[in-house]
């Protein structure tokens, strides 16, 4: 989801067409740097959570997982 370079809209993924669509995204792109599962017990809330650099969004996101739902729950300005 999302936009090609030239502007134009990226057409959303339809039922059938053999794609899984997203379940988060970002328009425009944050530009992912990285991102790692956190498993650690510093920070109990975050267990089992994304941490995605953001090179142009500069940041650092926090994405809730559930099962097979993810969710931004967490925006952090570098």
């Amino acid at each position: 989801n999302g936009d090609n370079y030239d502007g134009t809209p990226i057409p959303r993924h339809a039922p059938g067409d053999g794609f899984e669509a997203p379940a988060v995204y970002w328009n425009p792109s944050i530009s992912p740097g990285g991102m790692i599962y956190y498993s650690g017990g510093m920070f109990p809330k975050w267990k089992g959570s994304l941490l995605i650099g953001a090179l142009s969004g500069r940041g650092l996101i926090r994405v809730a997982l559930d099962g097979d739902k993810a969710s931004k729950a967490d925006q952090w300005e570098l």
